[in-house]
């Protein structure tokens, strides 16, 4: 019995099928399969390895019900027989490897079954929706490329020449009051910010000293020299910063004074 002369055993992709044969273990269980399944179609592929076919798909008015493979088994100390089932997805789970044949196409009649056109239609309506609204996220992330670069220009615009005109429209909306609220408290942020980055760039440039004390001493490290003083001999040029310094809390800057970074280290910007 050579299952590939049977008329609904072929070869995959159109492939003659002449000369070809399957593993034997393959052959039996494919033979019994596709003569009590007349309606089943076998697609045989070859094996890169080996002479023989090791991988069959089985179809059934086009769908296909699953797959039967041979691999390799430490266990079993050779090679057994792969029984996988696609489902309505496309995806295919194995639910059995086995060295009997004849379990194998029990298993095979038991479990490989057409899907029904209710349970198609269903995934093809979630595909559908997947679809809508996987386009609806390409077009918004596509849109907001384009405005990403305008923005900027947008926000300048209605916060610099239009600013009682954006406040009186977002006072039209739900909560606008407490939105205004929250874009009149960005304007005081905004503005520490960038008091702060003036702050930074003076540390940046070196136009600032570094002040750490210590034991009633008083340790200033300018460009390049670290010079150390007390309460009578440091400069009146950082006394005033400092002492403003002292005043605010640990990680506090003040525009054009500098920043306090820690209990006992300041940073203090110089003209």
């Amino acid at each position: 019995m050579n299952a590939m002369m049977l008329s609904n055993v072929r070869m995959a992709k159109g492939k003659s099928k002449e000369g070809k044969s399957l593993q034997d273990s393959l052959n039996e269980i494919v033979y019994a399969l596709a003569t009590t399944n007349p309606t089943w179609t076998f697609e045989c592929s070859e094996s890169r390895f080996s002479d023989t076919l090791d991988a069959v798909e089985i179809f059934c008015d086009g769908q296909c019900l699953g797959n039967l493979g041979r691999e390799y088994s430490s266990r079993s100390g050779g090679k057994i027989t792969k029984v996988a089932i696609e489902n309505v997805r496309g995806n295919t789970s194995t639910i059995m490897r086995s060295v009997d044949n004849k379990k194998v196409i029990r298993e095979v009649k038991k479990n490989f079954k057409p899907k029904s056109i209710d349970a198609i239609i269903a995934h093809k309506i979630n595909e559908a929706k997947d679809v809508v609204s996987d386009q609806r996220s390409r077009k918004s992330r596509s849109a907001y490329e384009n405005l990403k670069e305008v923005e900027p220009h947008i926000q300048a615009f209605a916060m610099e020449q239009e600013r009682q005109k954006l406040e009186d429209y977002i006072r039209t909306k739900a909560q606008g009051n407490k939105m205004v609220e929250n874009l009149r408290k960005y304007d005081e942020l905004e503005a520490e910010a960038n008091a702060i980055l003036k702050i930074e760039q003076a540390v940046k440039t070196g136009a600032m000293v570094f002040i750490m004390v210590k034991a009633e001493k008083y340790f200033v490290k300018g460009l390049d020299t670290v010079q150390t003083y007390d309460d009578n001999t440091l400069p009146y040029e950082y006394r005033g910063k400092l002492g403003m310094l002292k005043l605010v809390n640990d990680e506090q800057c003040i525009e054009g004074v500098g920043c306090r970074a820690s209990d006992n280290t300041f940073i203090l910007v110089m003209p």
